[in-house]
């Protein structure tokens, strides 16, 4: 079809696009999660501080985590075969 690099992003959009529409059909169909499917309001921001205290630190220690992996394969790209060899 000759899209190239713009048919990945039709492609991926597309999969999004309909991964949404299942899950929508789903949850209409399906009675035992319907109540759990609702539009937030003031409810759904009770408690929303000790949800914030738990998940900003787990969520700095993750991405720390993830950038010292890539920061560690950038800098192996900088060492020759027989040092990594070795």
């Amino acid at each position: 079809m000759n899209y190239g690099i713009l048919g990945t992003g039709i492609a991926s959009g597309l999969t999004n696009f309909f991964a949404l529409i299942i899950v929508l059909i789903f949850t209409y169909c399906t009675d035992d999660i319907k109540e759990a499917v609702f539009l937030p309001d003031r409810r759904s921001y009770v408690g929303l501080n000790e949800y914030l205290k738990i998940g900003i630190p787990q969520t700095i220690m993750a991405c720390s985590e993830w950038w010292a992996y890539e920061l560690q394969t950038i800098l192996t790209g900088y060492l020759g075969v027989k040092a990594q060899a070795t």
